[in-house]
């Protein structure tokens, strides 16, 4: 079933009130990064995307199938973000044409089928109390995903001097601890957080500016999604 152009959604499994959540964020996030719906392939629970993501990584990248724990997933997550790695140089070729024809670049966002609205919301309040992450809502945890999604879609990571402008911001403030745990984890939960408050610190603010003058670049230089590899030659000068 297709849900705001998002190909593939199967939330039959999940509660329908954190589905109408995951909506309502979704919405948010395509109207401020349109090109988004080019991106993100699949919306489901935790072993629907994963094994979605397995098939395409096997049969079009041939990639080995990723092993996930899921009883150890379910432990800790109640969402997140799985994609394939296509960083090889040899797959570009074959990638553009495959999100000429199919979108293939396949980024799936996952949500815990066993966690019903409650058990998420104590979850959450949790979260909150004890000053784990800056994701105390729904909401923020889709806009948390959609931050790894757009790390990786406009290579912020990989962006030497972002790099280093992040790993400062990182050694200079007192932030909670998962979004301290990676710097992939600090930019999704310092975006997750400037979608609901942009001026919250100066952190958050830096890296939510970033990512939409990164996009701004991107919808400018790719004006269709298949051509990302030029975006990271004339923008990031990223070696391929």
């Amino acid at each position: 079933m297709e849900i705001f152009g998002i190909p593939d959604c199967n939330l039959s499994r999940i509660d329908y009130r954190i589905g109408i959540e995951i909506f309502s964020a979704l919405e948010v996030c395509f109207q401020k990064y349109p090109l988004l719906k080019n991106v993100i392939n699949c919306l489901g629970d935790y072993p629907y995307v994963l094994e979605k993501r397995n098939i395409v990584a096997t049969k079009v990248f041939n990639q080995r199938a990723v092993k996930y724990d899921l009883n150890s997933l379910y432990k800790t997550a109640s969402f997140c973000a799985a994609y394939l790695n296509v960083d090889d140089p040899r797959n570009y070729e074959k990638l553009n044409t495959l999100m000429y024809y199919n979108r293939l670049l396949f980024s799936g966002i996952c949500i815990n089928e066993k966690d019903s609205y409650e058990d998420l919301k104590y979850m959450l309040r949790q979260y909150k109390s004890k000053n784990t992450t800056y994701c105390t809502s729904i909401r923020q945890c889709i806009y948390h995903e959609v931050g790894h999604v757009l790390s990786r879609m406009l290579c912020i990571e990989k962006n030497g001097v972002t790099l280093a402008k992040i790993n400062e911001l990182m050694e200079t403030g007192d932030y909670p601890r998962y979004t301290m745990s990676s710097v992939s984890e600090f930019v999704a939960d310092c975006f997750a957080k400037y979608m609901v408050d942009q001026n919250f610190n100066e952190a958050v603010n830096t890296i939510g500016k970033s990512i939409d003058l990164f996009y701004h670049y991107f919808e400018k230089t790719c004006k269709d999604f298949y051509s990302q590899d030029l975006y990271k030659e004339k923008i990031l000068k990223i070696e391929r």
